[in-house]
């Protein structure tokens, strides 16, 4: 009897050992120290679970007989810091959950002192946007100019810390995608309270616990821009001197909404003074234009662009309608739909060194001003369904592109046209979906189709009275199907089962006629006719393994595939292993090291086996080797990023290494002015190995912001010219910095400087070029809504061996800020330089450029708050 009891005693105590649920953590503040007598609470709704309060160390430790079900909270609450909180499942055993606390800011009377202008909480650092704020800064963009580790591009592309954020909110809801230009280039940035920049972002919330490399940003409103609409309108007209437009006008107008439940911005705008309209549809995400397996292989004549000045005479107008709905807690719906046009022209001269088979030189010189007209109509919809165990997301996307190009071009001072036509569309519908058990176990499945088509792409020439010309139709139906399941052994130890199939099928058809007298040509041309179907299943067999507390990372993956081609009589298939490794240790939230290493095989596809010659330019022949292509990619890098987010420091360092084996080999043959490439079948080697770091350090005593960064890299590979093959080597480095700062409340500098140097090698030959280029810009206020700016670019660049350019470009502006407008004067080019020139040295070839500038340009604008 007295064992019968005992059993019964030790099963009732096993029993209520297995229910208990720990959860522990440590509490410390902005400089890293514990905090004591922290009230810990955990709560479902109104009813708190359990409490306790963190010891002399910062350390806690909270008990619970049950597992609750659902979604708690827990919060941290003390006399001399803010609370704060977190949301967490209580799916494991033992939870560990650290928080950072923050100052209160407290008011005595009429003296306020201030809490820091970034907090931290946990992987997230929340800014208070008017702490950076400058004087003369008008819209959100601005102001993102200004915080520690923010970098914004000439295109609007925002990074931290080198990474390109992933994600932008407005209130927690992702809006424009990758077309926020609409919103930070038009959302003022006194409507903004807090920009929140996540680090080890997750798209997905059931993905909080992986590890994640991911950065994305939120911006908060205050109450001026919620639950009302508003907006700005624009307005502007100026002169520009010796220009294809002398009279340079722009109109916008831009609305917003923002409310709990729902979100829009609508705009449209046209001008011709820079890219007024076209800029803010920029997409950073890079899925905006259709592109084509015609249109890939038969571009248009932009002629590139210069690395300085404005070069182009365009005008571009544009109009959006973006909406986002939120249908429950966990659900959205969103439609964005724009339509944009473009046209743009510009002067360019250049002049290219062709090495040929014997040792000599062939140079050509073309004078050209190319000429593009665009029309891009874009609709997207998307539902996604975000929750703690559960995503499904499903986009819907048509679009179009219908363009024309004029490339007429003097050639050795002979006269050659060129014209290029072609419409083309796409159909996509993409669906994923994932589900997460309460024991950790993960589940996938996506699918997707698309259809894509140019039904004519045309290029004509006319050279010395003779017509010649190309013509191209292509059509894609692409599909893909996967599925996959991440099982967990233990705590921490997990299986990764995914597999996916996806097939494409190609149509692609080019025709050449080949010159004849005075018509479109004629004659029996050269015609490619290739169909067929590309199929690609796959099975990635890997495991993720991570340490107790989550610092440590590893994972790992087979990455088995059998590449399958199957066009007109060619049936080619072959199995590749594309192996990967992945590992992260997390010292703390504002120090991670990361390291990554991958071996891929890539298989050709049909545009290999266009044998038949192709004219893709007046005097550039291309055609394939109908071999098809593999190339075998070996790529490993590593970064370790560390912050001191109260200290308003980051430091990013970088390395990598790539080795590149393909079984064709590049190869150029030059006839006259004519140039022609195909493929050898010949093993061929490339190498590559870079190094980077950058800094950033603000003083928010002097508003001021200072950036430091620089690369380093070194590689090798071949080439090839009528057959020859030569080696050759390449080198570069460059260093650059940044200060903006704020010495006197009147005055406001800003410093930019970049020098670098790169050489390239083959045979006996070897080609140095150097660049150093620097800008500044002088902001002052003789009162606090007045600001009188003067910039300048100045450039000293290698144009041929022995021989340099040195060029300054000089702006100035005066802006003068009111209640409800804000009105601006600018005079872009004030020396009116009209030309910009440098040289390339690619491999065995040179080439120099020499890019018209617009001329010396005022245009008075004024901007309306609505």
């Amino acid at each position: 009897m007295r064992r019968f009891i005992s059993l019964i005693i030790l099963l009732s105590l096993t029993l209520m050992a297995s229910a208990q649920v720990q959860v522990k953590g440590r509490v410390i503040n902005l400089q890293n120290k514990p905090v004591s007598d922290v009230i810990v609470k955990l709560v479902k709704g109104s009813k708190t679970l359990a409490f306790t309060t963190t010891n002399v160390r910062g350390e806690y430790t909270m008990s619970l007989k049950e597992t609750p079900s659902g979604e708690t909270q827990l919060q941290f609450s003390h006399v001399s810091y803010e609370k704060e909180s977190e949301k967490l499942e209580l799916n494991s055993k033992v939870k560990t959950v650290d928080m950072v606390l923050t100052p209160k800011t407290i008011s005595l009377k009429e003296v306020k002192i201030k809490g820091n202008p970034l907090r931290q909480r946990g992987d997230t650092l929340v800014h208070n946007l008017a702490s950076f704020l400058g004087k003369g800064d008008v819209t959100l963009e601005d102001g993102l100019k200004r915080l520690p580790g923010v970098d914004v591009a000439t295109s609007g592309a925002i990074s931290y810390m080198g990474k390109p954020i992933s994600q932008f909110n407005i209130e927690g809801l992702d809006l424009l995608g990758g077309r926020y230009n609409l919103a930070t280039r038009n959302l003022p940035a006194d409507y903004v309270t807090q920009v929140e920049i996540v680090r080890n972002h997750h798209g997905r919330k059931m993905d909080k616990d992986k590890p994640s490399d991911e950065v994305s940003m939120n911006i908060k409103l205050n109450k001026k821009a919620k639950f009302k609409p508003f907006g700005q309108e624009e307005a502007g007209a100026g002169y520009m001197q010796d220009g294809d437009d002398r009279l340079q006008a722009l109109l916008g107008v831009t609305g917003m909404m923002f409310t709990d439940n729902f979100q829009t911005i609508c705009s449209a705008k046209a001008g011709n003074y820079k890219s007024f309209a076209k800029a803010d549809l920029y997409d950073h995400y890079g899925s905006s234009e259709v592109s084509t397996r015609a249109t890939g292989l038969f571009g248009g004549f932009d002629g590139g662009r210069p690395p300085q000045g404005e070069y182009l005479y365009q005008r571009n107008a544009m109009g959006t309608i973006n909406t986002i709905n939120k249908l429950d807690s966990v659900t959205t719906f969103k439609v964005n739909a724009d339509y944009s046009y473009q046209r743009v022209t510009h002067d360019i001269g250049q002049s290219s060194t062709y090495l040929t088979g014997d040792g000599s030189y062939v140079t050509v010189t073309e004078q050209t001003s190319p000429l593009t007209k665009i029309h891009l109509p874009k609709l997207s919809m998307n539902y996604q369904k975000n929750a703690d165990r559960s995503y499904l997301d499903e986009t819907f996307v048509v679009k179009g592109k219908f363009e024309q190009n004029e490339g007429d071009v003097l050639a050795n001072q002979q006269q050659i046209e060129q014209r290029r036509k072609a419409s083309s569309f796409e159909v996509v519908d993409n669906v994923y979906w994932s589900s997460r058990s309460l024991k950790g176990a993960y589940r996938y499945l996506n699918g997707g189709i698309s259809f894509k088509r140019t039904p004519m792409l045309r290029l004509s020439f006319y050279d010395n009275g003779k017509a010649y010309g190309q013509t191209a139709q292509s059509s894609t139906l692409s599909m893909n199907l996967g599925s996959s399941f991440d099982i967990p052994i233990g705590k921490t130890f997990k299986i990764n089962l995914p597999v996916s199939v996806s097939a494409a099928y190609d149509d692609l058809e080019t025709v050449y006629s080949p010159p004849s007298q005075g018509g479109a040509g004629g004659g029996s041309g050269s015609i490619n006719d290739i169909r067929g179907w590309s199929v690609n299943p796959s099975l990635n067999p890997g495991f993720e393994i991570h340490s107790r507390n989550r610092r440590f990372y590893l994972s790992t993956g087979l990455g088995a595939s059998l590449k399958g081609l199957y066009y007109n009589k060619l049936h080619y298939t072959k199995p590749v292993i594309n192996p990967s490794l992945s590992m992260s240790y997390t010292f703390s939230a504002n120090s991670k090291l990361s390291f990554s290493s991958n071996y891929s095989t890539s298989i050709g596809d049909m545009m290999t086996l266009l044998t038949n010659p192709m004219q893709v330019g007046y005097r550039t022949e291309r055609t394939s080797s109908g071999i098809i292509g593999e190339s075998n990619n070996w790529n490993t890098s590593g970064s370790w990023k560390w912050q001191l987010p109260m200290q308003y420091f980051t430091l990013s360092l970088g390395a990598g290494h790539s080795e590149t084996k393909h079984n064709t080999l590049y190869s150029q043959s030059v006839s006259g002015i004519d140039i022609s490439s195909s493929a050898l079948q010949r093993d061929t080697r490339s190498r590559s190995t870079s190094f980077n770091f950058a800094t950033t350090k603000n003083i928010p005593t002097l508003f001021a912001k200072f950036s430091l960064d620089g690369s380093y890299g070194f590689g090798s590979g071949e080439q090839a010219v009528n057959g020859e093959v030569f080696k050759t080597k390449s080198s570069n480095y460059s260093i650059h910095s940044n200060v903006a700062l704020t010495p006197l409340s009147w005055l406001e500098l800003k410093y930019d400087i970049n020098y670098g140097w790169s050489q390239s090698r083959y045979a006996d030959n070897k080609n140095d070029v150097t660049s150093l280029t620097h800008s500044g810009a002088i902001h002052v206020f003789l009162i606090a809504v007045l600001d009188i700016s003067l910039d300048y670019d100045h450039v000293r660049r290698q144009i041929t061996t022995n021989q340099y350019k040195n060029m300054s470009l000089f702006n100035a502006s005066a802006q003068y800020k009111l209640k409800k407008a804000v009105l601006r004067l600018e005079l872009t080019n004030l020396l009116n330089q009209r030309s910009y020139a440098y040289t390339v040295y690619d491999g065995v070839n040179t080439y120099s450029y020499d890019y018209g500038l617009c001329g010396r340009t005022a245009l008075f604008k004024a901007t309306f708050k609505i």
